[in-house]
């Protein structure tokens, strides 16, 4: 997987001593071909030169064109298998969190809940994804989502709420990071779309 500043290396000869001018290219297999794109044109054959992959869209189908002219005639050389490219954190656009269960007209979570999560990266792939559910003083806990066997792209994990303080006024946001297999996180806040929660596992007392 590259991301930052990569250097891309060759070696190139020319039989007649003639100086040899490199250009270099990318490319994206998509299966029914690759179009090349220029990286740099006209560089010296110093056996590596450095690109900045931010400069260019996330995929894991790369391929680098690397290619020599002595001024007359040309050779090229692609690079033997795709690579991906991810600059970019995870697509959050498909980010769809959701408790189980939880009461919308009081907005209260008790017991174990299962939190949920729709999200995708098509680059190098979901690595991990933490819920958290806070109240943004001293009470948190955490969960490490998994991911389901059929969707892909959904994933959840179970908090059981009895570890945390009851709410007594102060509510509960959940926070949702996701880090793909680049290493490029995002985190996402529940309170985002406006949903607090209040944890209430304390039943009433009556007393006669």
């Amino acid at each position: 997987i590259w991301t930052g500043i990569q250097t891309i290396t060759w070696t190139a000869n020319d039989a007649d001593g003639d100086v040899l001018t490199m250009d270099i290219q990318k490319g994206i297999d998509t299966g029914d071909g690759v179009n090349w794109e220029d990286i740099s044109l006209g560089e010296t054959n110093d056996g590596s030169y450095s690109w900045d992959t931010t400069t260019t869209i996330d995929s894991n189908s790369y391929l680098i064109r690397v290619m020599a002219f002595d001024g007359q005639l040309t050779s090229q050389d692609d690079s033997d298998t795709k690579f991906t490219v991810d600059n970019n954190p995870p697509d959050t656009s498909v980010l769809n969190p959701s408790i189980e269960p939880f009461n919308f007209d009081y907005y209260y979570i008790n017991g174990i809940v299962k939190v949920k999560a729709f999200v995708i990266d098509e680059a190098s792939g979901i690595d991990n994804i933490q819920f958290t559910m806070t109240d943004n003083d001293v009470n948190e806990l955490s969960c490490i989502g998994l991911q389901d066997e059929i969707d892909n792209s959904l994933w959840s994990c179970e908090i059981d709420t009895k570890e945390l303080s009851d709410s007594n006024g102060q509510t509960y946001d959940l926070v949702i990071t996701i880090t793909d297999n680049a290493g490029n996180a995002v985190t996402e806040f529940y309170s985002d779309w406006d949903y607090y929660f209040d944890i209430d596992n304390t039943p009433p007392t009556t007393s006669l």
